[in-house]
């Protein structure tokens, strides 16, 4: 935590404020406030670090893409050249929950980041997000009666076509025996944050705007529990060199089960559905999917035959959409042609055995353009073991490969997990090129992970992780984490 004592930047006017000062406001606004009830705060701490041992040579590096507008050269300053080999990494997230502020239903929450490559950056490059923050006055009904969850401040919103994070205003207003209503407004200060050092990001409403919202309607008709939704958003963004967003969209989402005192009872578990997103700038669909799925238990369907377990805890898929490439509307690529993707996806599972369960999944897609993609994967697992294979044909080659991962509890409070993978790739019929060259045909990788909790609060976790093929020779990585997770009322 020494690192978020630094004082760091907020916006344009160069503001700075030590983060853990957002740790110390809140708990005195607790103490401070007219309390009808006491003051819950909870949250938790994660560090992170994270070690890499790179056979890639000095001479690779891991770089910040720039954007510098359409028609300019993008340019990565040496400083954003992150070097691959013996690279150490630090990140320290923290979350935070304050309710109960001075009454029942106001609350506040936020969570932030800050990260360091210890070998390559110095503590004032210390990279800080705040990834949300807002105060939520919430009222929701869990029964029958109209709730309503008003939200202010850097949130994510869920509204169909609109889902994304705002830095603003949300209301969400419902009744569970008829649908709710969301609406939201707001800007978007976050999409800066992925290329500056700022700690908080805010955009004026000149610079951009995001508003939408969603219409959702649900009510048990008889057997039947129809659900339908309407979404809208619009997202404009003032023309920078760094970055240009602008997108109008609507979306239409539909689903139908068996409701839970209908006389279908026998359908429960069974789910049909279908989405819609299109977008009004370009006229033409983003995507068209829809699919049935099925959880339960199909034992009694197959008891006649001699597996006694089979069929129990079964979970099956089938889904079928055409998707165009989401590509903004002033995207450099926009004028490009955009052909949808015709996508078959499939899967099922089941108890086999007592103890050991078989899922299997498949994929088709193909293009007007005829390029192709075919996929199949088989997993089977059980008492703490599970077997797998993946098999991919496609336009840019095959893929065959195995899998074996294993978990198991050493003693109470040690955990045990390993995995190990090997991958066999065609690549096809390519010319001469040294980043094909068959010796990088084969990887052979691997996990081993230790985790303890030595309170229930407080838990530790090693992890190391290796590859190796030809081209690689070697790559090490290892990976430990300290959660902390906390709750107390003031």
């Amino acid at each position: 935590m020494k690192g978020f004592a630094t004082a760091v930047r907020q916006g344009r006017r160069g503001l700075r404020f030590p983060a853990v000062g957002i740790l110390i406001i809140l708990p005195v606004l607790g103490v401070y406030a007219t309390t009808a009830s006491a003051t819950v705060l909870s949250g938790s701490l994660r560090s992170s670090l994270y070690l890499q041992e790179s056979r890639l040579g000095a001479g690779a590096y891991e770089t910040r893409v720039i954007y510098q507008g359409v028609n300019r050269t993008t340019q990565v300053p040496d400083s954003l050249r992150n070097p691959l080999q013996n690279r150490a990494r630090l990140v320290e997230e923290v979350r935070l929950d304050a309710l109960q502020l001075g009454v029942k239903r106001l609350g506040f929450h936020t969570s932030f980041s800050a990260g360091n490559i210890l070998t390559d950056q110095s503590l004032k490059e210390t990279a800080f997000r705040l990834h949300r923050a807002y105060f939520q006055w919430n009222r929701t009904q869990h029964g029958p009666g109209a709730g309503y969850d008003l939200r202010l401040g850097r949130q994510w919103v869920l509204a169909g076509v609109g889902s994304g994070t705002i830095d603003g205003l949300s209301a969400k207003m419902g009744d569970a025996r008829f649908g709710d209503v969301t609406v939201f407004g707001g800007t978007l200060g976050t999409d800066r944050m992925l290329r500056t050092d700022k700690f908080w990001s805010l955009d004026e409403p000149s610079q951009s705007r995001a508003v939408g919202g969603r219409i959702r309607l649900q009510r048990a008709l008889g057997p039947v529990e129809p659900t339908l939704a309407l979404s809208l958003s619009q997202v404009d963004r003032k023309p920078r060199a760094d970055l240009v967003t602008d997108a109008r969209r609507a979306g239409v989402s539909a689903e139908l089960r068996a409701s839970r005192t209908g006389s279908l009872q026998d359908l429960r578990g069974f789910r049909a559905w279908g989405d819609l997103r299109r977008d009004l700038i370009w006229g033409n669909n983003l995507s068209l999917v829809g699919g049935l799925d099925y959880s339960g238990d199909l034992s009694s369907w197959l008891s006649w035959l001699p597996l006694q377990r089979l069929g129990k805890d079964f979970r099956g898929r089938v889904e079928y959409g055409q998707r165009r490439p989401d590509l903004r509307a002033t995207s450099r690529f926009a004028s490009f042609v955009q052909d949808p993707r015709k996508e078959l996806r499939g899967g099922a599972g089941a108890a086999v055995l007592p103890g050991v369960r078989l899922d299997v999944d498949g994929d088709y897609s193909n293009s007007d353009a005829g390029e192709k993609e075919n996929g199949f994967a088989a997993t089977a697992g059980g008492y703490g073991l599970t077997v797998g294979y993946r098999w991919h044909r496609g336009y840019g080659g095959s893929m065959d490969g195995l899998l074996l991962s294993g978990h198991r509890e050493l003693f109470e409070k040690l955990t045990l997990d390993i995995t190990v993978g090997h991958n066999q790739y065609d690549y096809g019929d390519i010319a001469d090129r040294p980043e094909f060259d068959p010796d990088t045909a084969k990887d052979t990788s691997g996990m081993l992970a230790l985790g303890y909790r030595l309170r229930p609060d407080l838990s530790l976790t090693g992890q190391v992780e290796g590859l190796r093929n030809g081209g690689m020779n070697k790559d090490l990585r290892f990976l430990g984490i300290v959660n902390w997770r906390f709750r107390t009322a003031l």
